[in-house]
């Protein structure tokens, strides 16, 4: 029976010699009379778990028949309910920000009032010479281009959230 390795212990206390094996060809079974038979190969079937952990319950016997896909052990799963529960929060978190454009909305007011700042310094130079500094309309110029990189920046962040989320 496909090499099968068999322990028998026979009744030797009886007396006379081990009970001759007998093979019926219609079932195909092996019947030993007045011996217990345990099968120490082919038929032990290892189950290992996918995954790593302290079993909290044993729900079979040995000698238990069981079938395909029935759950014989249950591991203590706490931690990785943890887990799943605080990636579920990451994900709201991320559906959230990948909504939210207010960083460019922000952006966008900021370099309009740097622009208008830069340019009512433009003009009242060009009313009166020297009346803005050089030093001054280079900041108001520099603030007015960090502003518009600042759109740029918010629009990237709010894409990457986008793919993020998806």
């Amino acid at each position: 029976m496909h090499a099968m390795l068999i322990a028998v212990t026979t009744a030797i206390v009886l007396g006379g010699p081990p009970p001759r094996p007998m093979m019926s060809h219609s079932s195909n079974a092996l019947t030993i009379p007045g011996c217990l038979v345990t099968l120490i190969s082919d038929g032990d079937v290892q189950v290992p778990a996918l995954e790593s952990g302290q079993l909290v319950e044993v729900k079979v016997r040995e000698g238990d028949q069981v079938t395909a896909g029935q759950v014989v052990a249950q591991l203590d799963d706490s931690q990785v309910r943890r887990i799943e529960e605080i990636a579920k929060y990451k994900l709201q978190q991320a559906e959230v920000e990948a909504k939210d454009d207010v960083n460019i909305r922000y952006a966008d007011a900021a370099a309009k009032v740097a622009k208008a700042d830069y340019e009512k310094s433009l003009e009242s130079n060009r009313k009166v010479p020297n009346t803005v500094p050089d030093s001054e309309l280079r900041k108001q110029w520099l603030e007015w281009n960090r502003a518009v990189l600042g759109i740029e920046k918010a629009t990237h962040e709010f894409e990457i959230a986008a793919i993020s989320n998806s």
